[in-house]
């Protein structure tokens, strides 16, 4: 049997709810030569039993049934396991609701050469419906269907937008590349950041087809010391990948998110309604040595960042915080 030219990967983990759904819309695409590799990451539910349903029904499902290890390891096995030219990632409780989607990525990637090439995505709620769908730029626009250099794929395109589901990447040019198991926060954003120090041939395509279902009661989204830990240790992630950059667009790139990563975090941190817990988890954190570290590079920009943030995460977070407040304020008088 010739090995097939996609490898769709999905980790599953106690997602019975919504697996169906999933699966139902990678195997309804009009593009079949795919094999769909099912990661049951030791679901507790009915998941893995749904996952072999699939299996005995096409040949194109494999099925891997591991101890729970976290979406990484999930993706790892799966990348470990993959034999198609191509591999994309699905989440078990997303869907793609174009069913020509892989076709048109694929074949643009076919005729162009290209080595990654990324789509669109909608926000839909738990039953499904649409909650945005993020307008596309005239400067995307611009640069679709376009060969692009990886600056400008990550400046441009990714734009803040770490979701590696929208990409369709050449399995050679992951290679020994894997997700970092230690982290449960972020691995998307780590993973790009390491996929592009390569110098890719990268293209994007204005094709909306990935449903992101957002889920209010993900451990994302609560006060988590590790999560905050991940978050703030990107910081270094950036700074580190800079010293074997030879592309001096995407180094400054990197430099500047290794600065902002941090003021990202204690910004998004502040408009939490409980930023109190937050700030009770950073006071735990060793947070010194990246708060020197970030004031030294940021030093190195032309950016100017106001001074509570540059003395403690703490003051930082009190900083945004009462921005955020005068900005609540300020809208509310412009309605009055």
């Amino acid at each position: 049997k010739t090995m097939p030219q996609i490898s769709v990967i999905v980790p599953v983990y106690n997602t019975e709810k919504y697996l169906h759904r999933c699966i139902d819309s990678i195997l309804a695409q009009t593009f079949t030569d795919f094999e769909l590799l099912l990661i049951d990451d030791g679901s507790k539910d009915n998941s893995g039993a749904i996952c072999d349903e699939y299996a005995a029904k096409d040949a194109r499902v494999r099925v891997f049934h591991k101890e729970n290890g976290g979406v990484s390891s999930a993706r790892n096995l799966g990348l470990d396991n993959a034999k198609g030219k191509y591999v994309i990632f699905v989440d078990a409780d997303d869907y793609w609701y174009d069913c020509s989607a892989i076709e048109q990525l694929y074949d643009n990637a076919e005729f162009n050469d290209v080595d990654i090439i990324r789509g669109e995505y909608k926000s839909v709620d738990v039953n499904g419906e649409t909650l945005f769908e993020r307008p596309i730029s005239q400067r995307k626009m611009g640069l679709a269907l376009k060969e692009l250099s990886t600056s400008v794929f990550y400046k441009d395109i990714i734009c803040g937008e770490n979701f590696l589901v929208l990409a369709l990447i050449k399995n050679k040019c992951i290679g020994n590349l894997r997700f970092n198991t230690s982290r449960v926060f972020l691995e998307d954003l780590e993973f790009y950041a390491k996929l592009l120090m390569n110098p890719l041939r990268c293209m994007y395509v204005p094709l909306r087809f990935y449903a992101y279902r957002k889920n209010t009661e993900s451990a994302s989204n609560k006060p988590n010391k590790r999560n905050l830990a991940d978050s703030f240790s990107m910081c270094d992630i950036f700074d580190e990948c800079c010293a074997y950059l030879n592309d001096g667009e995407l180094k400054k790139a990197y430099r500047y998110n290794s600065i902002m990563m941090y003021y990202w975090t204690l910004g998004t941190l502040s408009h939490a309604p409980y930023y109190k817990d937050h700030i009770k988890i950073i006071e735990d954190l060793s947070l010194t040595e990246i708060n020197k570290k970030v004031r030294v590079w940021a030093y190195g920009t032309n950016k100017i960042f106001p001074l509570p943030i540059y003395v403690s995460p703490k003051l930082g977070i009190y900083y945004f915080r009462l921005k955020y407040k005068i900005g609540c304020i300020l809208r509310k008088l412009r309605v009055i």
